[in-house]
């Protein structure tokens, strides 16, 4: 029955994955014209503001790196002037079929479980009748994931994929994840950081909810599954029938848990080791679409730059 029920996450298998390090933001004292050419020779793309923090005057600028490579992170973490205040991590399934990856995406949205989300609503974003799924309908959460599959890999361009961002905002959650400075980040084990509680997929034991369901509404203690056998054969489970109609309407498994806070008791946690990076792996940097072609426009795989 079990297996039954967690099977979902199973029957995503996607050919590749990646893990990469997609955007960060830090603060820092000052930045010279010629550390600004470096750093956007080593990041996808590169942002600093010359605006002095609220929270402490000294610091002069703002730098927001997008698809930062390996030597970014290490002049990063070299430097002592910087305030480490987000990280985004994403995670590239790539299959063989576009609906594949939509499949996977939409899989992600119903069984994607939110540690103390306390009342924030899921959300999502449409453009062109693509969408993307957000844990927290609220962007300034200190902790966001963000699910889509209507773009290609920033990390080899390959298409049918479904991508995923953890949003990790502010120092103090920096801190809570263990990813207090750069150096964290460069030491991380993308596998471990994923497994963490942050990929959580789950499915609900309905039979066990519908009962749970049935006796907060008529207030018993009953403990026994409500099943009926009747004379030409049929065996009917009623509890995981309202169980399933409640679930099916609510859209997904972090809606139920919102809306029936006992429902937490019923969760049954998926397999998703076959979803992560091999253990030991390192952050891939993006691919370098444009040192690869002569002429950028007839690049299949061209892509625009990501900016939040």
């Amino acid at each position: 029955m079990f297996a039954n029920i967690a099977g979902a996450a199973g029957r995503i298998r996607p050919s590749a994955i990646y893990s990469c390090v997609d955007q960060l933001r830090v603060w820092v004292r000052q930045l010279t014209d010629k550390e600004h050419q470096w750093f956007d020779k080593h990041c996808d793309y590169f942002r600093p503001h010359p605006s002095p923090a609220l929270f402490n005057y000294s610091l002069k600028v703002r730098m927001h790196l997008y698809g930062p490579d390996q030597r970014a992170l290490e002049e990063l973490a070299g430097r002592s002037d910087v305030h480490f205040n987000y990280f985004e991590p994403g995670l590239d399934w790539v299959f063989r079929y576009d609906t594949s990856a939509e499949e996977a995406r939409d899989t992600w949205h119903f069984h994607i479980v939110k540690p103390y989300h306390r009342g924030q609503e899921m959300g999502f974003g449409e453009s062109d009748g693509n969408y993307t799924w957000y844990t927290s309908r609220r962007r300034k959460v200190a902790n966001n994931t963000a699910a889509y599959s209507d773009k290609r890999s920033r990390i080899t361009g390959e298409s049918n994929t479904c991508h995923i961002d953890y949003r990790i905002t502010g120092a103090q959650a920096l801190h809570r994840a263990k990813l207090g400075t750069i150096a964290d980040v460069l030491n991380a084990d993308p596998s471990t950081f994923w497994a963490d509680n942050r990929l959580l997929l789950c499915a609900l034991d309905s039979s066990r909810f519908g009962r749970l369901f049935h006796n907060s509404l008529v207030g018993s203690k009953r403990r026994t599954p409500m099943i009926k056998r009747y004379n030409h054969g049929l065996i009917y489970d009623h509890d995981a029938r309202v169980g399933e109609t409640i679930i099916r309407d609510c859209g997904c498994i972090q809606k139920v848990l919102d809306e029936f806070p006992y429902a937490h008791r019923c969760l049954v946690r998926m397999d998703i080791k076959h979803l992560l990076p091999p253990p030991g792996s390192a952050w891939t940097p993006y691919y370098d679409l444009c040192a690869h072609v002569c002429d950028p426009k007839s690049n299949p795989f061209k892509m625009k730059r990501y900016v939040v």
